[in-house]
């Protein structure tokens, strides 16, 4: 019984972490959920990327050389890197430079915070159950 208790704890605690990882990190690698994208800016070719998302995007775009930063015609940001937050919807970002350089482009959808809610409470039911398994155990060793 407390090793069950113990292994369900420390499941707990893992499906949490991961959770969180992917919360934070997967969530750009994973196509439906963000991308990075990389490119070439030059003088007049300037550097289009349109995408249509159903949440939140944030972002950073991140250069060798000053951008100027637009989504659909506005400007958001310039320098060697920029961060931004779009709205849903179908946008174009569109980053031209005076000079020639490289471009990464980072994007994620913005997960809803039930989202790192849930892991968190996967991480804290973990934590609670295997303190439980050891105190049962602690205390059953001592009657």
């Amino acid at each position: 019984m407390r090793l069950t208790i113990f292994v369900v704890g420390v499941f707990l605690l893992i499906l949490g972490v991961m959770g969180f990882l992917f919360t934070e990190f997967m969530a750009t690698m994973v196509p439906s959920y963000g991308s990075i994208e990389r490119g070439v800016v030059e003088p007049g070719r300037p550097m289009e990327l349109p995408f249509s998302y159903k949440r939140p995007i944030i972002g950073t775009v991140e250069s060798n050389v000053e951008v100027t930063v637009k989504v659909d015609g506005d400007i958001i940001g310039s320098g060697s890197s920029v961060e931004f937050r779009i709205p849903p919807g179908d946008h174009v970002l569109r980053i031209e430079s005076e000079l020639s350089g490289d471009v990464v482009v980072k994007m994620r959808v913005e997960l809803p915070e039930s989202w790192y809610l849930a892991s968190s409470a996967l991480v804290v039911s973990g934590v609670v159950l295997m303190f439980v398994a050891v105190i049962v155990k602690f205390l059953s060793e001592r009657i």
